[in-house]
């Protein structure tokens, strides 16, 4: 039996804030993955408060531009943010505090970027469908209406999968191995609305922190255009987004630790290795049923030889 745990929201937030004043004492992974990300946007050209209205003339902003063009640029930045943003939440919580361990790609770290790629992809895919379906002029055709319906049906049911089964990325980030879903999906059953509460209160509460933090900064640069302002408005820009990434690793991993019982996966690999042990027994004991039909079969030949030359002695002997 699987000893339950509490899965209250109050409890979720305590475990989601503890961890988080975990990864903020490693405080130089917070720093290194800032000053990078800060570095790779000033070089591409995507700064975030800069290079817009009224600083749009800036030496630095038209140096950038000048070198690089919009899509490359563009390109540059993703492909980094990407990177700094999987390994991010890989480091901060196996307390990776070194410069190098940043481009250190080790297993690990590039399964755990895989799937969370995997899943933070096919969750999201559900949003801009939904936008793209929105947007789109309406088709006179009801056979094509009624297909892009039960596409977004699809995606909209994906996600809502992805998020009741949201506790696989604490445990793969944990135990770097895949969990089972189907498991998951068994132990939130009655404690989805959990799930979902939290993860909206979440959502809301970092996006008005971020937000604020945004219209913070614009108008610091509005009102001193100047390049160390720009740098430093970049630079707490960038802490903010692993902010949010922070407090999101921080909530998988409560849910993880709040909603799956301490012998989940002692149980898992009880269960595989029990399978194991059957299927062996099973296989030992048809193997030595056939061994014991070959002997019962080699014996009854040999006690039909025996009989037929005893009967061959018997005759010459008459």
């Amino acid at each position: 039996m699987l000893k339950e745990r509490k899965f209250t929201i109050l409890n979720v937030f305590d475990t989601t804030i503890g961890y988080l004043w975990k990864f903020c004492l490693a405080w130089k992974v917070w720093v290194i993955y800032t000053l990078v990300l800060t570095a790779v946007g000033a070089l591409s050209g995507n700064w975030t408060h800069t290079c817009k209205d009224a600083l749009y003339d800036s030496w630095w902003c038209v140096n950038v531009s000048s070198v690089f063009s919009g899509y490359v640029r563009i390109i540059i930045y993703f492909i980094a943010a990407f990177f700094l943003v999987f390994a991010f939440c890989f480091d901060i919580y196996h307390g990776n505090a070194k410069f190098l361990s940043l481009f250190s790609v080790t297993d690990k770290k590039l399964k755990f970027m895989g799937f969370a790629i995997g899943l933070c992809s096919a969750f999201f895919a559900f949003l801009a469908i939904g936008a793209w379906l929105v947007f789109r002029k309406a088709n006179p055709d009801w056979l094509v209406e009624f297909g892009f319906f039960l596409i977004v049906f699809t995606f909209s049911t994906l996600a809502v999968l992805i998020l009741r089964t949201s506790a696989s990325l604490g445990l793969f980030l944990q135990n770097g191995k895949i969990p089972n879903f189907k498991q998951l999906f068994n132990l939130t059953h009655g404690k989805f609305y959990v799930v979902l509460l939290t993860f909206c209160i979440i959502t809301y509460a970092v996006n008005i922190l971020q937000m604020n933090i945004m219209r913070s900064l614009e108008v610091l640069n509005m009102q001193k255009p100047v390049f160390y302002v720009a740098i430093l408005s970049e630079f707490f820009s960038s802490l903010a987004k692993f902010f949010v990434l922070a407090v999101y690793t921080a909530y998988f991993l409560a849910l993880a630790k709040c909603l799956v019982p301490e012998d989940f996966i002692e149980s898992a690999e009880a269960e595989k290795n029990m399978k194991c042990a059957k299927i062996k027994k099973e296989n030992v004991k048809e193997i030595s049923k056939k061994s014991k039909r070959k002997s019962e079969k080699n014996t009854g030949k040999v006690s039909k030889k025996a009989a037929n030359s005893n009967r061959k002695i018997k005759n010459k002997t008459k």
